[in-house]
């Protein structure tokens, strides 16, 4: 069964100059963003790559090399 469904795709970008409280900043602003979302009835869905296991590790969650090379190359630029 197929469907249209709205959807809308928020992206946060790094723009603030590094200082002792930068991250704080951008877990405020991301925090904010998702109370705002969160209060007019939406869900937000985080599709990032890369998860913490069960036993404390990271790892990524793309199967293939290409994949994890296209998402290296993203977060590098």
């Amino acid at each position: 069964m197929a469907y249209d469904a709205l959807s809308y795709a928020v992206t946060i970008e790094d723009k603030i100059d590094s200082s002792d409280t930068k991250n704080s900043q951008l877990n405020h602003i991301v925090s904010q963003t998702i109370d705002i979302i969160e209060k007019y009835g939406d869900k937000v869905t985080v599709d990032f790559p890369i998860s913490l296991t069960k036993d404390g590790k990271w790892e990524y969650n793309i199967t293939s090399e290409a994949g994890i090379l296209r998402f290296k190359k993203e977060c590098y630029k």
